[in-house]
């Protein structure tokens, strides 16, 4: 019998111990998919550009070789190594203001698909791969194999788990409106312009200025001196527009064309929105989907009319496209004070979370351990 938790490793899973593990998390993560379905989709997500070339890795806690566990509840029929806990991490691109005030670049780890099989909870097995998985990314940096600066996870067990970990929660809250048909406002086309895969590109990368902009910023007053953003580069976008397209080729016959919406004031300055589906029901369970604002942008130089009228605008068309593929609410995570004020305006609710996806980050080498202002934190940054 294995000693304590000094015998359990964390380890890289073969494609067999893999299969094993998406098997394991389809009840949970693939209810409005057949087992099939889901297994599908999630081979084809090591496909996509940023999951290549080493962008996703996923990661097993288990036994070193020759040792054992006691076994799950009830047996088990699986062979090999015992699969006690899973997990895995996605590169992003990132970017970091240090206290002096220099800006530095490199990636950001995505902790993503925390599973433990409930035949070996109640164990700790979870608690230990994510102490082990927190070392080895530190040491990654420290021994300069890497170039991560931190890493961020979305916490389905509210805050507290996570923390001792040094994966510190963050502002959780997002504006919902109630997906609809009957909201669309009269817009002139020159003022609205939906948008479509190929309009995102300049869009994402003019957000990316935005982004460098604001994090060289000085800190905001009571907000940490550390600042930090992923940004939500082109393959960042495409992830989740990929995985919303495979679900609902299998739901709907079809893939989603409109991902967003762009609205241009009279001052030229404009406001955008891209957005994606999530569906954690069927078809027939349209209260368990959402389709979220990935991101939303507003330039500099868009006054309060205006953002309201470009709220009301991008929002009635992401709550058509809601409803119009068995979403009922639309979410825009974290909106800024001026946005969150237009959306309760036209009706939104107004949600703080503290159990469901609290966003988590830990920072690691030369910040490890420091408070960290997460520029940004919304939702395109989730995995």
């Amino acid at each position: 019998m294995a000693s304590p938790k000094s015998s359990l490793i964390l380890a890289s899973p073969t494609d067999e111990e893999r299969r094993r593990c998406w098997k394991a998390t389809h009840p949970q993560w693939g209810a409005a998919l057949s087992l099939d379905a889901y297994l599908a989709r999630e081979q084809r997500q090591l496909e996509i550009p940023l999951a290549r070339n080493g962008g996703l890795t996923n990661w097993i806690l288990t036994t070193r070789e020759g040792e054992s566990v006691p076994p799950p509840a009830g047996g088990s029929t699986d062979t090999g190594r015992p699969v006690l806990s899973s997990c895995e991490t996605l590169k992003k691109r990132a970017l970091v203001r240090g206290k002096d005030g220099i800006i530095r670049e490199g990636t950001a780890h995505g902790v993503a698909s925390v599973f433990t099989d409930p035949a070996y909870r109640g164990r700790g097995y979870a608690t230990t791969m994510l102490r082990q998985l927190a070392d080895t990314l530190g040491k990654m940096e420290e021994e300069n194999r890497g170039d991560a600066m931190f890493s961020v996870l979305y916490s389905d067990v509210g805050k507290k788990f996570y923390a001792v970990n040094e994966w510190f929660p963050h502002p959780s809250n997002h504006a919902e409106f109630a997906a609809s048909v009957d909201d669309t406002p009269a817009v002139s086309p020159e003022a609205l312009k939906i948008l479509h895969f190929d309009d995102l590109p300049p869009l994402v990368a003019a957000d990316e200025q935005l982004i460098r902009k604001e994090i060289a910023q000085p800190p905001h007053p009571g907000h940490p001196a550390i600042r930090a953003a992923i940004l939500p580069d082109l393959d960042q976008i495409h992830w989740h527009l990929a995985r919303e397209g495979f679900v609902c080729e299998q739901l709907f016959s079809r893939r989603p064309n409109v991902h967003g919406a762009l609205y241009t004031s009279s001052s030229g300055a404009r406001v955008w929105a891209i957005w994606a589906r999530s569906f954690s029901g069927t078809v027939a369970e349209p209260a368990k989907n959402t389709l979220f604002f990935l991101r939303f942008v507003v330039e500099e130089g868009v006054s309060d009319e205006d953002l309201r009228e470009a709220l009301r605008a991008i929002v009635a068309v992401a709550k058509k496209e809601a409803a119009d593929t068995a979403c009922a609410k639309v979410q825009m995570w974290n909106p800024d004070r001026r946005v969150r004020a237009a959306a309760e305006e036209l009706g939104a609710k107004y949600v703080v979370r503290d159990n469901d996806s609290i966003t988590s980050l830990n920072a690691l080498g030369e910040i490890r351990g420091e408070p960290v202002d997460w520029v940004a934190n919304e939702k395109y940054a989730w995995c």
